[in-house]
């Protein structure tokens, strides 16, 4: 008699699906490091560029415009709805935040939101980074099998 397999237990000898596991290869954890690391450094850049290429102009210009001079920015925390707010002083000195949603465009202040909170864009980016590499990896598997199959053909 053969042996009865559920869906949740397959036999050990049992191969799956034709694609491998990124991390079954012999240098997949290295891979997977050199994948999670290059992911944390793309979204600090990309953190770094928003804020200092995005937000402090504008920020600066915003506080310009209402005589104010500007101080730094702070991100989102979870105790307040504004996400990025510019921090600024006023002539008496006194200081001031005011979120970005207030002088820039609904859907630009949540992308840097988004990218300023490196608690948001580091999942973000590995997952991204990930999803890139399995349809990197799945494209050139196709494409190699397809090359062979044209060389046998002719």
């Amino acid at each position: 008699m053969g042996k009865s397999v559920t869906p949740m237990m397959r036999n050990r000898d049992d191969d799956g699906p034709t694609a491998t596991h990124f991390l079954s290869d012999p240098h997949g954890r290295r891979n997977t490091v050199m994948l999670i690391a290059a992911a944390i450094l793309a979204a600090i850049a990309a953190s770094c560029y928003a804020e200092f290429a995005i937000v402090v102009p504008a920020c600066r210009g915003y506080g310009q415009a209402q005589g104010m001079l500007y101080a730094g920015t702070k991100t989102w925390n979870y105790r307040q709805e504004e996400g990025t707010v510019c921090m600024f002083r006023r002539a008496d000195g006194s200081e001031t935040a005011i979120p970005l949603q207030k002088f820039m465009p609904f859907l630009q202040s949540l992308t840097l939101d988004w990218t300023l909170d490196l608690r948001l864009s580091i999942p973000s980016f590995i997952a991204l980074f990930t999803l890139s590499w399995l349809g990197l990896q799945r494209v050139l598997a196709g494409a190699g099998g397809s090359a062979v199959r044209s060389r046998d053909d002719g």
